[in-house]
């Protein structure tokens, strides 16, 4: 068991694009089953209204505000990165219809599942036309575009999840345009808050120690979990002017703790049921109270504003 824990600890800090590829691929449907147990393929924390006890609308709603905060009304094309399903650009698609999206993700069956809802989206399944979404296989290290190409680049609930944070606003800068937009939606934790203080040479097991308190974050974010300092620093250094910069925290995991709390037993009965052998529901059981623990410790992080989610838009700046 010990040595299983050091494993577990060490491949959180160690973590390759194609460890998140795996993890993405094995929770996918428990996520999807649990808070989401429509054809929808949306997938992310939700920006939730008051009272509202509706998972779907919550991610709908978040996905409206991220592109009214991007101002997509302003561009005539985007590049996506980390789209996922790309339920996102199915919306958007409706949204702006003058838009073309570029849909970049590294998780070639994601892609594949997101072909089928560019095609045929659930909303919509007589709409045919996938004329304004491209589907592209590639990393966010290496986007596939030549230089001063896009109007904007966005990253929406996806940053998290890549290897260097910097190597994606570097690459971002060379292809955007001049006075081009990079906007990002990202979950962000406050390291200080986490008891590190100043102190940054704290042991590498104190340092999993404290990450723990991010409960099931701490197994599903890449293994930078970045902070609000070191986004807005990074993105100072890499050529960037920040417009503007909202934190919308509270409007997002409180609410998705509550509802999980709320529905509980509901959600334990949908997803027990997808498990045919015991082995698979005695495992269930254990990760399905680490996911109850965890929203506990998500809402009481993000009451503390250990915990946060920021919308980031930045230009480019154009001075070398």
């Amino acid at each position: 068991m010990i040595l299983y824990s050091v494993k577990l600890n060490l491949w959180i800090f160690k973590q390759t694009e194609r460890d998140i590829i795996k993890l993405y691929n094995s929770l996918t449907p428990y996520v999807r089953t649990a808070v989401n147990d429509s054809n929808d393929y949306m997938l992310n924390f939700g920006y939730w209204l008051k009272n509202s006890n509706d998972p779907v609308k919550a991610q709908h709603e978040l996905s409206a505000i991220f592109s009214k905060f991007a101002k997509f009304d302003t561009v005539e094309m985007i590049a996506d990165v980390g789209s996922g399903f790309s339920a996102p650009a199915v919306q958007w698609r409706s949204e702006y219809p003058h838009l073309k999206i570029l849909c970049i993700d590294i998780n070639y069956m994601e892609l594949n599942t997101a072909r089928k809802m560019v095609i045929f989206p659930p909303s919509n399944p007589s709409h045919t036309s996938s004329d304004r979404i491209s589907l592209i296989n590639a990393s966010s290290a290496m986007l596939p575009f030549g230089k001063e190409k896009l109007d904007m680049i966005v990253a929406f609930e996806s940053a998290q999840h890549f290897q260097s944070i910097a190597k994606f606003l570097e690459v971002s800068r060379a292809i955007l345009k001049p006075d081009g937009l990079v906007v990002l939606a990202i979950p962000v934790i406050d390291l200080k808050s986490l008891e590190m203080g100043k102190n940054q040479n704290v042991s590498i097991v104190k340092k999993m120690r404290l990450m723990k308190k991010l409960g099931i974050l701490y197994f599903s974010w890449a293994s930078q979990h970045y902070d609000i300092d070191t986004i807005s620093i990074s993105i100072r250094n890499h050529g960037y002017q920040v417009q503007e910069f909202q934190q919308i925290g509270h409007q997002v995991y409180e609410p998705l703790a509550e509802y999980y709390v709320r529905n509980r037993a509901n959600i334990r009965n949908r997803l027990i049921q997808s498990f045919s052998s015991y082995k698979q529901r005695i495992f269930f059981e254990v990760v399905e109270y680490l996911v109850y623990r965890s929203a506990l410790k998500m809402k009481d992080l993000s009451i503390n504003g250990i915990l946060d989610y920021v919308l980031i838009r930045a230009k480019k700046d154009n001075v070398e």
